[in-house]
């Protein structure tokens, strides 16, 4: 037994119109390669040692000797970097001290809420959150582990 023709229309009508709304969706961009959207140079606001130590950047403690931190983060690849943290001491005579922190080959991926994170192995050693960049060092004993935060220029 035939379907009634209107029973045909129906069916070719809803096939076309599902094919139709299929083929309009509009696909989510997904931006720029996370390594582009790191990548910069970031000027040092503040790190944090442990938990509950936090130093405003620049510092200058009781001997005049001012502290300062610059983060830099280069492109190896769209989903790999590389970043390094420049902390420089400067002494009341203007002789500076830079010591370097250097992250190699960070793995990146999005994490919760659009940040960006950056991993050697299972250790997360990057964060970019709301535009500000965190670098930590982590150590072994928590109350040691270092972070810098900072700004893009």
């Amino acid at each position: 037994m035939k379907s009634p023709p209107i029973l045909r229309f129906v069916a070719y009508f809803s096939i076309l119109i599902v094919a139709i709304v299929n083929s309009s969706c509009k696909k989510e961009d997904p931006g720029p390669p996370l390594a582009e959207q790191v990548t910069g140079e970031y000027i040092g606001t503040y790190y944090t040692i442990g938990t509950t130590t936090k130093i405003t950047l620049p510092a200058v403690n009781a001997a005049g000797v001012t502290g300062i931190s610059k983060l830099s983060v280069t492109r190896v690849s769209d989903e790999i970097v590389n970043a390094k943290v420049t902390f420089t001491t400067t002494d009341k005579t203007g002789k500076s001290v830079e010591g370097v922190t250097n992250y190699s080959n960070l793995a990146l991926k999005r994490g919760t809420s659009s940040n960006i994170e950056g991993y050697q192995g299972t250790v997360k050693n990057l964060l970019l959150a709301n535009g500000e960049l965190s670098l930590s060092t982590p150590d072994i004993d928590p109350t040691k582990t270092t972070v810098f935060y900072g700004k893009k220029n």
